[in-house]
């Protein structure tokens, strides 16, 4: 899934189109957002990785998004960051929908840390 195919379900959840002039304020600011997502998520996404036995992404932070490079971040991820864009991209529009869309960022972004298994570690023994 490339950055520009999250743009276009991003625009598909605000129920607009790409040949809306409207747009341009969004196509402007997505990149921005998305690099933010993945920066935020970056951390989750390697124990979801290592989870799964899959190798670290090597993910370099940025300013703004490659709109036609790969999404840098497993799969699973992708629908918080479409939910997590949208929210951004019309919280000055429209704060309750945002607000709405941040919600349902938050609990894909809950479900997959919840997914992730227990990990064994010490505990520091503070009572003498």
């Amino acid at each position: 899934m490339t950055n520009n195919e999250i743009y276009r379900a991003v625009l598909h959840v605000l129920a607009e189109t790409d040949e809306m002039a409207s747009n341009s304020d969004y196509e402007e600011r997505f990149p921005y957002i998305l690099a933010l997502f993945c920066g935020e998520a970056e951390d989750l996404d390697g124990k979801y990785r290592l989870s799964k036995g899959l190798p670290r992404a090597l993910y370099q932070m940025r300013v703004a998004a490659d709109m036609e490079e790969e999404f840098p971040l497993s799969d699973v991820f992708a629908g918080a960051a479409i939910y997590y864009a949208a929210s951004l991209l019309i919280v000055d529009e429209n704060p309750e929908f945002s607000d709405r869309l941040f919600e349902k960022y938050g609990a894909r972004m809950t479900a997959i840390y919840e997914a992730l298994p227990c990990e064994m570690g010490k505990i520091k023994n503070i009572y003498f």
